[in-house]
């Protein structure tokens, strides 16, 4: 197990991108950064935090939302934050819904045992930041703070 460091799970679409009206991240028009991202999670990193991105993505797989369109997304959002010296120690992706009862999906932190098992993170000095109850409840869960972005407007 890594040495216990300031972490901070970070939700995708809400806090990375605006979250569509469909909340879909589907094809590449729709993304749109939030203001400040860049900036901000580069001065994180140098200020000694680990990201760790944690998004549930309802259906990925299905017809309704194919995984290929989702990947295109995620590239283009991962190239571009690194771009600006942004990368995450891990990604974690739930693809199920609410209705299929998994253990990964946020709030739960299943999505997160192999992340955690190998790395140890400071309780006192990580968070989850993201923009739903859910993300707060997965903060709860981890023992670490939760950090509400709201939407503008």
């Amino acid at each position: 197990m890594t040495q216990a460091m300031p972490t901070l799970f970070v939700d995708r679409d809400g806090v990375l991108v605006e979250e569509p009206a469909d909340e879909q991240v589907d094809r590449l028009d729709k993304i749109r950064f939030v203001p400040g991202v860049f900036a901000a999670l580069a001065e994180l990193q140098r200020a000694g935090y680990r990201l760790v991105m944690v998004t549930n993505q309802d259906g990925l797989g299905t017809p309704a939302f194919p995984r290929e369109a989702f990947e295109l997304c995620q590239e283009f959002i991962l190239r571009s934050l690194a771009s600006q010296g942004v990368s995450f120690d891990a990604i974690c992706i739930c693809p199920h819904t609410a209705k299929d009862n998994c253990d990964c999906r946020k709030p739960m932190t299943g999505l997160l045992r192999d992340y955690l098992r190998d790395h140890a993170y400071e309780t006192g000095r990580s968070a989850v930041i993201g923009d739903r109850d859910t993300d707060m409840q997965l903060a709860a869960n981890l023992g670490v703070r939760g950090l509400r972005l709201q939407a503008d407007g």
